[in-house]
């Protein structure tokens, strides 16, 4: 049987390539690929939508009070408290959601990133049963990663309310002064050292290596151990690489987003003949909910397009690290040569 043709080159790559093979890999595999994102982040943002509508038609309508001098009664402020909490309990759980649901999205477009870029066919739900295999060491990996952030939040929660019960109100303000400078110091620094671990944190490695080890404990250990070992030498290169790709996703996103409002704003004014200057510049117009919701909407889809790409740029730098520090590349080519001659 013919072997189909390379999708892309393993060796060591420059920028130029990793940016394009992980756009080839990624329009490859688009489908799969954004079937797995969208099922882990598509519930979370059709559920919080309608909600996120409900509050930005509240602040439009408290805006035109103040504008009217107008006075929000009662019920209406009632009504604002219920959604503002309800607000307020969804957020609180989309990081947990992310948590648990996520990381089984990200084995599973690693996974199909992996055995594209080595030339191997692969259906969606044949990875979607690999990223079940490695979900549990991944968690580990991941919990392990956000321990020291998570020991330092409780240390500080502590004699808050400790101090909090002591009645030192003094005390619970300093405390809490504390907390809110070290807590981001530490998310900064944990930032500082993701270059070091994304390979494990975003299921590359797990996607691509047998572990060492039988229990998800040590499993999750040695892929963090594996990821530090692979990157040393190559921390500014990784980190610089990351952040420009960051950097891109977010102007994309936000060119995009502000490209969709000023559109359907464009639309609107030509389909009302209203004057398309004053309902930009006005702050009133800015709050209209059937514009907000076709933005959002909009945004939405397009993270959930353009998120699996970074899968797929890690992929090839993780790949690009094997060639470079471990003839991966030549290790590939002497396998293949080899079942070849079996055959």
């Amino acid at each position: 049987m013919e072997e189909r043709r390379q999708l892309i080159a393993l060796r060591p790559l420059e920028i130029k390539h990793l940016f394009d093979f992980a756009i080839r890999i990624y329009r490859y595999r688009f489908t799969a690929m954004f079937i797995a994102m969208a099922v882990a982040q598509l519930p979370l943002v059709l559920l919080s939508l309608p909600l996120w509508l409900k509050l930005i038609a509240a602040a439009g309508e408290l805006q035109m009070m103040q504008l009217t001098g107008g006075m929000p009664d009662m019920a209406w402020a009632m009504d604002l408290l219920d959604q503002s909490l309800f607000a307020i309990a969804l957020a609180g759980c989309v990081p947990l959601y992310q948590v648990f649901i996520l990381p089984l999205a990200n084995l599973t477009c690693a996974r199909l990133a992996t055995r594209t870029a080595l030339n191997e066919e692969i259906t969606l739900g044949e990875a979607f049963a690999f990223a079940r295999r490695r979900y549990w060491p991944t968690q580990v990996a991941l919990a392990i990663y956000l321990l020291p952030l998570l020991v330092l939040s409780l240390l500080i929660l502590l004699p808050v309310l400790a101090a909090q019960n002591a009645g030192s109100e003094t005390a619970v303000i300093s405390f809490a002064i504390t907390g809110l400078l070290l807590i981001p110091l530490a998310g900064f620094a944990m930032w500082l050292i993701y270059p070091r671990f994304f390979m494990a944190l975003s299921g590359i490695i797990q996607c691509s290596e047998e572990p060492e080890g039988s229990g998800i404990m040590a499993q999750g250990l040695w892929y963090l151990r594996r990821a530090w070992e692979l990157s040393a030498g190559n921390y500014a290169r990784l980190g610089g690489l990351l952040l420009m790709m960051a950097v891109a996703v977010y102007l994309i996103t936000q060119g995009i987003s502000e490209g969709t409002n000023l559109l359907l704003a464009l639309i609107d004014a030509a389909v009302t003949g209203a004057n398309f200057a004053d309902k930009i510049m006005d702050p009133s117009q800015q709050q209209d909910v059937t514009l907000a919701g076709l933005t959002m909407t909009i945004t939405s889809f397009v993270a959930l397009v353009i998120v699996p790409v970074w899968q797929c740029l890690k992929t090839l730098l993780y790949l690009d690290l094997r060639c470079r520090n471990e003839a991966l590349d030549l290790h590939v080519v002497l396998d293949r040569l080899e079942q070849a001659g079996d055959a």
